[in-house]
């Protein structure tokens, strides 16, 4: 990777976003996708040790050198992994919705068709040329079922990855695909043109499945990328060898953790392609960070396309609160700084004559950046509408638990303290529309309902409701305490489970 590239990042890492403790700059990306990736499900962890150690058999099969054939396996890594990104948020999206809505039926359907004819079979495919090249054998998935039955096949012995593949069901596709599909109140059904070939799937059962889906899907991921920089290929490498004709390539190398590039190509002007145009969506900042960071993108961008033909470089970048930052340099000044002839003041005053910088206002002009938080689930509850209701001087996070048979109430306490120690450790994101305390430090205060079904839409605070079963309060100081109504006014059971958590419990629990 360029110095100037490496600059780009620690700068602006460092000074504005200050999310990643920069240990080897080279692998930045890397470190952006692992800490995107990650997941909070027990599943998450099984499915990495399952996979290292398929990886990890795979490379000792090689005779000759594994990196070789492995940089040359992942050139659609960047599009895999805007990918599984992109369906992920749709899911959160999704699971927003009531149960009930028919809405959040056919989203969960697309996303799981989209998981599996897309991200799943381009894994699929990854793996396929890995395992090859052992026998120089060139393997062709040209479609998806191609793709399962080969990680089901007996004929590539230990390499098998049949755990992987049934993950993965083809009917469904195909019958979404041929819009053969019933969507019943809490049930799929699937058609295939002979009658005996249809076959129901509960709601909730395929909710699951797809959420298991994309698990294994970012586990392999996860695992990927630990193969790659365990075999030292690095930033500098990939663009080297895809950077300079595949700008899906570009746009993920000029990404940050909190601002992403949405746009990076070569455009026409006057006629000719000699423009090169770079975008980008992100974090408010201040007028001069904004300027230094576009023009410290622009020098980035030229340096990694090597294109003689581009004449100047145009950036756009979006944020919630202003208009679009804008503007234009001229590579003749790129050229200069690279060849050590001026500084790069010089460049950021040159961009500054051409640009336009708004300040920022107390108005969204823009999507918000807010963070979304994925579902915490084990075998016994799941956590879910995870949310954060950060203030200035407290880091606040909220939640709603379902808490399937709760058998006394120790074992609600004992659970409650689990899931609040889980909570606090969440990680929030500055908020671009107001101050905010953030960060990885623990949570100020933690706050929460436990209900017995998430199916159940009755969710009353009460010792009425037998879906209800306990609040829960966690506060760090008693300055933090959230002021709620008295236990008695609810005919709930108030209880301090230590000097810093606070229950309120169904009757009927008490």
């Amino acid at each position: 990777m360029s110095n100037n590239l490496n600059a780009f990042f620690e700068v602006w890492n460092t000074y504005v976003e200050k999310s990643l403790k920069l240990e080897q700059i080279d692998d930045y990306q890397f470190a952006i996708a692992t800490e995107k990736l990650k997941s909070e499900k027990p599943i998450f962890e099984d499915f990495i040790k399952y996979l290292n150690s398929k990886l990890d058999f795979v490379a000792s099969q090689y005779e000759f050198d594994f990196s070789i054939s492995l940089l040359n396996t992942i050139e659609t890594l960047p599009k895999i992994l805007q990918n599984i990104q992109n369906q992920e948020r749709k899911m959160v999206k999704a699971q927003k919705k009531s149960l009930l809505d028919s809405a959040r039926k056919e989203e969960f359907l697309d996303i799981y068709v989209e998981l599996s004819q897309s991200v799943f079979l381009e894994c699929a495919r990854i793996i396929a040329k890995l395992i090859g090249n052992i026998d120089n054998k060139n393997v062709e998935l040209h479609n998806l079922n191609n793709g399962v039955q080969y990680l089901r096949s007996k004929k590539i012995g230990n390499m098998e990855m049949s755990k992987f593949a049934d993950l993965v069901n083809v009917d469904i596709r195909n019958a979404r695909d041929h819009s053969q599909v019933s969507i019943m109140h809490d049930s799929y059904r699937f058609f295939e043109n002979e009658p005996q070939k249809t076959f129901e799937v509960d709601f909730y059962t395929f909710e699951e499945s797809t959420i298991t889906l994309v698990v294994a899907l970012k586990s392999f991921l996860t695992s990927l990328i630990r193969t790659v920089r365990k075999q030292n290929i690095t930033i500098s490498l990939l663009i080297d060898k895809y950077a300079a004709t595949n700008f899906s390539r570009s746009k993920w190398i000029m990404s940050t953790m909190l601002v992403e590039c949405t746009k990076f190509e070569i455009t026409k002007t006057n006629g000719s392609y000699n423009r090169l145009t770079i975008e980008f969506e992100g974090i408010d900042a201040s007028v001069q960070q904004r300027s230094w960071f576009l023009a410290a993108a622009a020098v980035s961008g030229y340096d990694i396309i090597q294109n003689s033909n581009v004449e100047s470089v145009f950036l756009v970048y979006s944020n919630p609160h202003s208009l679009n930052s804008f503007g234009a340099i001229d590579s003749s000044v790129i050229k200069a700084y690279l060849n050590d002839e001026i500084s790069f003041t010089d460049v950021y005053c040159a961009f500054q004559k051409e640009a336009a910088i708004p300040e920022l206002n107390d108005e969204d002009t823009n999507v918000s950046a807010s963070i979304e938080f994925n579902d915490i689930i084990t075998s016994d509850y799941t956590v879910s509408d995870i949310s954060d209701i950060s203030v200035e001087k407290a880091k606040r996070l909220k939640a709603n638990v379902f808490f399937a048979e709760p058998i006394s109430k120790e074992d609600i306490f004992s659970t409650s303290s689990e899931i609040v120690e889980k909570l606090k450790k969440l990680r929030n994101l500055p908020n671009p529309k107001t101050k905010i305390k953030n960060g990885t430090m623990s949570a100020d205060i933690v706050y929460f309902n436990i209900y017995r079904q998430k199916s159940n839409t009755n969710r009353i605070v009460s010792s009425t409701n037998e879906n209800f079963v306990a609040n829960v309060l966690y506060f760090s100081k008693r300055k933090y305490k959230i002021l709620t109504p008295n236990s008695e006014i609810m005919g709930l059971k108030s209880y301090q489970i230590n000097k810093k958590v606070q229950i309120k419990l169904n009757s009927r629990w008490a």
